[in-house]
């Protein structure tokens, strides 16, 4: 019965978004029988770079740490110049970028659900507890962000189109006072303790809010953050980076401000939260910030720029310049020394750790480097550059240019 009744919330869910957000054109591939499994039905990766403490750090996922084969792969569509990172959960893939939102069988590769006609501007965010019957995801779109349904919607009177969408946050119709498309990246969302945060371009003005996940219903909203990078959740507050080096903690329950602090370089990436400290990279730094004052404990300076955020597992950061030759950096998260390097650069996607493996997208190549010494395990080439990769039960899934990949162990 519970069921039922979520599957009649969904119906009307959807026809209310339909009402105010425009319409989708679906294409379904292969079945959707629900009994089917897979070998990665028990994982779920739910956003980019894992978790919403921005952290990269998988520690219970197992991926391969021997030499790899493909063991699907599924064009997209058009090329992608920096891919974004697909999510993972219940045996399938999850990705959106221009155009499209794609569901893909994580075991075979097979195409479920095919959402054409979008504009998709983020990775998604998994939203599995919520109202309805099955996951919701999120994804940033022109106006603001779409909280979509991965089945498809529902078919009514057998027209060709679903609606897709269960809600839109600003709530209102989809080309209705939309601001022109956005020339430069847009956060993806966060979901921590029942609570969608985003961090982007709302209305006119460049903002933090956070939403109830079934609804949509807006809890807080704080403006007047310029430009901002993907915020990060943890120890019940909501930690946000934004242009010409403002960094500034809010209260995840009423949005008031905590505390705030600015650096002296602009270009500055987003952060992540582990150990009591909030680790942030500007183009030519590595800082350690005290989460509870915002003090800072550390700057670490650096000989070459760097373009991406900061992954944290344990207590060593990994920070990644972006030279084609790194140096990649292991630094001691306590006290910013450096514990290794190794020559793999990038300025796009950012590693992630899974077990005793750091998954390292460099341009148009993947690899599987020791993460107590930086050593070499594999090395896989893509069509295209490399996303933020997802690792889950022996496999990596990753997007190269305009292609899907899962790898695994060779046989």
């Amino acid at each position: 019965m519970t069921s039922l009744r979520a599957d009649r919330r969904t119906v009307l869910g959807v026809a209310g978004s339909a009402l105010v957000g425009g319409l989708f054109t679906v294409a379904t591939h292969g079945t959707t029988d629900e009994s089917a499994t897979s070998n990665a039905a028990s994982a779920t990766w739910p956003m980019a770079r894992y978790d919403a403490a921005g952290t990269g750090h998988a520690p219970d996922m197992v991926g391969p740490a021997g030499d790899v084969a493909v063991r699907w792969k599924r064009a997209a569509y058009g090329h992608v110049a920096d891919p974004p990172s697909p999510v993972l959960h219940d045996g399938r893939l999850y990705y959106s970028a221009a155009d499209r939102f794609l569901v893909v069988d994580a075991d075979d590769g097979t195409v479920r659900h095919e959402i054409a006609n979008g504009t998709f501007y983020s990775p998604p965010c998994l939203l599995a507890e919520t109202a309805y019957a099955n996951e919701t995801l999120a994804v940033a779109d022109r106006t603001g962000l779409l909280g979509v349904n991965p089945t498809g919607g529902v078919d009514l009177f057998g027209s060709s189109y679903r609606w897709s969408n269960r809600w839109r946050y600003p709530d209102r119709e989809r080309d209705a006072h939309a601001p022109p498309p956005r020339s430069r990246p847009t956060p993806p969302p966060v979901v921590a303790d029942d609570t969608l945060v985003y961090a982007g371009q709302i209305d006119d003005e460049d903002a933090v809010v956070a939403l109830d996940p079934s609804s949509a219903e807006r809890r807080w909203r704080a403006g007047s953050y310029p430009d901002p990078r993907r915020p990060v959740v943890a120890e019940d507050a909501v930690f946000v980076v934004s242009g010409r080096g403002r960094v500034r903690a809010l209260d995840l329950n009423d949005g008031s401000e905590l505390w705030r602090t600015t650096i002296r370089e602009p270009t500055v990436n987003a952060p992540a939260v582990a150990n009591g400290r909030l680790y942030l990279t500007d183009r030519w730094n590595v800082y350690a910030f005290d989460t509870t004052t915002g003090a800072r404990v550390w700057r670490r300076p650096t000989e070459t720029p760097v373009g991406t955020p900061p992954v944290v597992a344990g207590r060593t950061l990994y920070v990644q310049t972006e030279l084609s030759a790194g140096p990649l950096l292991a630094l001691d998260a306590a006290t910013g020394e450096t514990l290794w390097t190794a020559p793999y650069g990038n300025r796009n996607s950012t590693p992630v750790v899974a077990g005793d493996t750091l998954y390292l997208p460099s341009h148009y190549d993947l690899y599987a480097l020791d993460i107590a010494t930086g050593a070499e395990r594999w090395r896989f080439e893509a069509a295209g550059s490399v996303s933020t990769p997802v690792v889950a039960d022996g496999r990596v899934y990753v997007a190269g240019g305009n292609v899907l990949y899962a790898l695994e162990a060779q046989p």
